[in-house]
C-alpha cells in the first residue's frame, strides 16, 4: 500500500494530501483500507470533493457505480452523478475514458491511484472549457477481502491551458 510520503512527493494539492492521510488511517499492514470503518465527518471540508464507487455488483464493478458524489464534483460536471456509472458518463471523451480505465486498473490491481489531467469538456450551455483535475483513488476491502468499494477525492478547476496527463498506480 502507498505511504504518506509517496502521496506528499507526488500530489500538489493540500486537499489530496489530507485525504490520503485520512484514508491511510484505515490501512493495517498490507491490507487495503476498510471503507466501512471510515467516518467522513472527520474530514468535513473534503466531503464535497469525495466520491465513492459501489463495486458489490457486476455492473458496479464494470461500470464504476457512484454510490456517493460530493457537491464540488457534481458542480464541476453540471449534473448529479450519484447513482450514475462513471464509465457511462465518461463515454465519448477520450481523456475521461482514460480516467475510467485507470480507475478500473487500480481497483483490479488493488493499488491506490493518482491522476492529473486536462479534460476538454462541453458545458450544458454548449461552451467548450478545459477542466484541470487532480485525484487520488483507493480501492477498499473489509479484512482484506474482495474490493467492494473504492473512495476517491478530486479537485477540479477551469483553466484555459492544457498540459500532459499523468496516471500513476502506487
Amino acid at each position: 500500500m502507498i505511504a504518506q510520503h509517496q502521496i506528499e512527493e507526488t500530489v500538489s494539492r493540500n486537499e489530496l494530501q489530507q485525504f490520503g492521510a485520512f484514508v491511510l488511517q484505515y490501512v493495517h499492514g498490507d491490507a487495503l483500507p476498510d471503507y466501512k470503518a471510515m467516518d467522513l465527518m472527520q474530514i468535513p471540508k473534503l466531503v464535497p470533493h469525495i466520491w465513492v464507487y459501489d463495486l458489490r455488483t457486476q455492473k458496479g464493478r464494470q461500470r464504476l457505480l457512484n454510490n456517493f458524489c460530493g457537491s464540488h464534483i457534481d458542480a464541476t460536471w453540471h449534473t448529479s452523478l450519484q447513482g450514475i456509472c462513471d464509465l457511462d458518463f465518461f463515454d465519448g471523451n477520450p481523456t475521461m475514458e482514460q480516467i475510467g480505465q485507470h480507475r478500473l486498473n487500480c481497483i483490479e490491481h488493488r493499488r491506490a491511484g493518482y491522476s492529473k489531467r486536462y479534460i476538454e469538456y462541453k458545458k450544458p450551455n454548449g461552451c467548450q472549457t478545459v477542466q484541470f483535475g487532480e485525484c487520488l483513488i483507493f480501492p477498499c476491502a473489509t479484512n482484506n477481502g474482495p474490493v467492494n468499494w473504492a473512495i476517491g477525492c478530486g479537485v477540479y478547476e477551469s483553466t484555459q491551458y492544457t498540459g500532459k496527463n499523468i496516471f500513476i498506480e502506487f
